[in-house]
């Protein structure tokens, strides 16, 4: 699946033809044919979903280094390390306490920025 916004759904055609694992292209703000529109999805979606079980060693996701010192490399998260990393850059990084909230934002370059803020929603995580 791929969410992205009117401006870049282009680059993504570009190159959809060379991932054949995405099923499922969600628009958000905008219309665009073989597109879905992400507010009607989520406007439909069920309050209420099964979750599969997972344990904290399975792998979450795949980040990339940002190569400093030699090329790029594959670094697997688990669903324990994701989470741990972020407690531990917002507790002795950014010297941050509760009830602060701390989350990473992309940049067009790849490169993690951290960021925090006293009361963001949505898929920010409280520090504990």
């Amino acid at each position: 699946m791929v969410v992205t916004t009117p401006e870049n759904a282009e680059k993504v055609e570009s190159v959809s033809d060379q991932c054949p694992f995405l099923e499922r292209f969600l628009l958000v703000g905008g219309a665009r044919p073989g597109w879905e529109s992400f507010e009607a999805a989520m406007a439909s979606a069920p309050a209420k979903i099964s979750l599969d079980k997972t344990r904290s060693d399975d792998p979450l996701m795949v980040y990339f280094t940002s190569g400093t010192t030699a090329g790029p490399k594959m670094v697997l998260h688990t669903y324990a390390s994701y989470g741990l990393a972020h407690l531990l850059t917002g507790k002795y990084w950014l010297d941050l306490a509760p009830p602060t909230f701390t989350g990473t934002s992309q940049t067009r370059a790849g490169r993690k920025l951290p960021t925090a803020i006293s009361s963001a929603p949505g898929t920010w995580g409280p520090l504990c």
